[in-house]
């Protein structure tokens, strides 16, 4: 039975841009950055001749981790860009405690926000949407305290 959440994964192009975003700009803690090759991998991944270098992040103060892969000597194809409504996994969320200033810091830094923090609902819970250098959605979640 699933007793918890180990790690999120993203596949990624150019995992120096990635990691400049997740990193240097959001301050994600870099734990693991390795090259990963062999037989098994390749079947586990079911990827003939894989290799690939594993990336993995922790978000500060929590224990969940963000997994960049990067195949090395395969090309995938980048997903078109779609409307949130469409089916797929959506986006990652992460949580703040000052929504106000993370956005003004995500954009003087040029990082695509979607729209200023909203609030919803009387728990009044602000929330926004960025994009990460590739295209992924990420939210950002200030909970009322």
């Amino acid at each position: 039975m699933i007793t918890g959440i180990n790690h999120i994964n993203i596949t990624v192009k150019n995992p120096e841009l990635m990691l400049s975003f997740y990193h240097e700009l959001l301050g994600f803690i870099v734990i693991l950055d390795i090259i990963r090759e062999g037989e098994e991998l390749a079947k586990g991944v079911g990827v003939p001749g894989a290799r690939l270098r594993n990336i993995r992040l922790a978000v500060p103060g929590s224990d969940v981790q963000i997994e960049f892969i990067h195949y090395m000597n395969v090309t995938g194809k980048p997903l078109n860009p779609h409307p949130i409504q469409d089916y797929h996994i959506g986006h990652i969320c992460f949580e703040t405690d000052d929504i106000a200033a993370l956005f003004t810091w995500l954009t003087n830094a040029s990082v695509r926000v979607v729209s200023p923090p909203v609030t919803i609902h009387p728990g009044g819970i602000q929330f926004m949407y960025i994009y990460d250098p590739e295209g992924n959605i990420i939210e950002i979640a200030q909970h009322r305290k």
